[in-house]
């Protein structure tokens, strides 16, 4: 191992053979140092250059490029072709402007609450006394959809006197749809989900079976639809008429009075 401070006395004491690899080590240093000092050198022939470069007035009707932080624009080496789409100077941003109303959902009166309190302190364990409310995060959930089965059972009794059995006449218009065995609500919420929505009926189908498990075939969900338009096709064939004769009142006032003196 050679000494780290080499003197006079230290040279003259060493060997031949360790004389020899000390000036080979010290030849490899000095090359690899030439060769780092030649790539310097050149790099710092090309960054000379290239300040020269942007030193130098930009040519007449040359374009710049935008600022990439902030700085002031440097100008291109060569002029962009006719094809090619300059870049737009970023604008500065402006305030955002103040809205009227915030669209931000608002706190709905809770159903249920729940208090949650530490009974100890973490530190020492003692008892917490006087709590009061920190904090407040609601949470919106749709529970399970319970579907209601109901049997209207009809008795029949019998008369022993005149010999003859009786049954009470139901009247379910108020709940049901003639003989079908869905309700008013469930007409209601497949019309919606065809009308509104504008779901496919199959979909309406996967949609009820697996929301409301309870199994709704294509068909019944057609016929559905067909019995709510006949039920409300009186009501649509009165809307109609209200607005055909508003339509021929305008008209007639139209041709009376001249639509220069309607203050629109």
């Amino acid at each position: 191992m050679l000494p780290t401070e080499l003197t006079e006395d230290v040279l003259v004491s060493l060997s031949r053979e360790r004389l020899v690899a000390l000036v080979l080590d010290q030849a490899g240093i000095i090359r690899d140092h030439s060769e780092m000092l030649a790539l310097l050198l050149a790099q710092n022939d090309e960054l000379k250059a290239e300040i020269r470069r942007l030193a130098q007035p930009p040519p007449p009707g040359n374009k710049t490029d935008p600022p990439a932080s902030g700085g002031k624009p440097t100008t291109l080496a060569t002029p962009l072709p006719d094809w090619a789409k300059a870049n737009n100077p970023s604008k500065a941003s402006k305030p955002r402007r103040k809205r009227a109303n915030a669209f931000v959902r608002h706190r709905t009166k809770a159903t249920k609450e729940i208090p949650v309190a530490c009974d100890n302190c973490p530190d020492c364990g003692r008892r917490l006394t006087d709590g009061t409310e920190s904090s407040r995060r609601q949470i919106i959930d749709i529970p399970d959809i319970k579907v209601d089965f109901t049997d209207y059972i009809t008795m029949a009794g019998y008369c022993g006197v005149c010999r003859k059995s009786h049954r009470p006449s139901i009247d379910l218009r108020g709940i049901a749809v003639g003989k079908s065995c869905f309700s008013l609500r469930v007409h209601a919420l497949v019309a919606h989900l065809r009308q509104e929505c504008r779901l496919p009926i199959r979909q309406i189908s996967t949609l009820l079976t697996g929301l409301c498990h309870v199994k709704v075939s294509t068909g019944e969900i057609v016929r559905m639809l067909h019995t709510v338009a006949r039920f409300g096709k009186s009501t649509y064939d009165d809307l109609g008429v209200e607005v055909l004769l508003l339509r021929h009142l305008l008209v007639i006032i139209s041709e009376r009075v001249p639509v220069d003196n309607f203050d629109l």
